[in-house]
């Protein structure tokens, strides 16, 4: 469990809350406040998420995408800030056991597997060592 704060920024366009990036496990919830500023990318696009009071956000991670041999996407998104209020979000990530191996679910793998296995411990360490570029990391697993 995180907590992000994100002050009021008087020119908004100049700064970034967080980089785009996926979550590495494989679900986070995210609990939001009432000031936007999440934006998940789909297509080329970014799309703002309004908040929903008292709801959560689920944000599906690497892990999902792998297991599912891509049939689920890791949610590409990123934190904004606004030049009027405060922000802040409360993110819950849940992911694989650190020694488990983590590959495409046999039951759900139509044709062949898309991902090499991995042990997730050896996932986030590449991942730490690669900055918050998950998608690089992704797609070196592809086979």
């Amino acid at each position: 469990m995180a907590l992000n704060f994100y002050p009021a920024c008087p020119e908004p366009d100049m700064v970034l809350g967080i980089g785009p990036h996926s979550d590495p496990g494989s679900i986070t919830l995210l609990l939001q406040d009432h000031v936007e500023g999440l934006q998940v990318m789909h297509g080329h696009e970014w799309y703002s998420v309004k908040p929903i009071p008292y709801s959560f956000v689920v944000n599906l991670g690497d892990q999902i995408q792998i297991l599912s041999n891509d049939k689920y996407k890791s949610a590409q998104h990123r934190a904004v800030v606004n030049s009027s209020e405060d922000r802040m979000s409360i993110p819950v990530a849940m992911g694989p056991n650190w020694e488990s191996l983590v590959h495409p679910a046999s039951k759900l793998v139509e044709g062949s597997p898309l991902f090499k296995p991995m042990v997730y411990k050896d996932y986030m360490t590449a991942l730490q060592a690669g900055g918050l570029n998950r998608q690089w990391l992704l797609d070196t697993r592809r086979i």
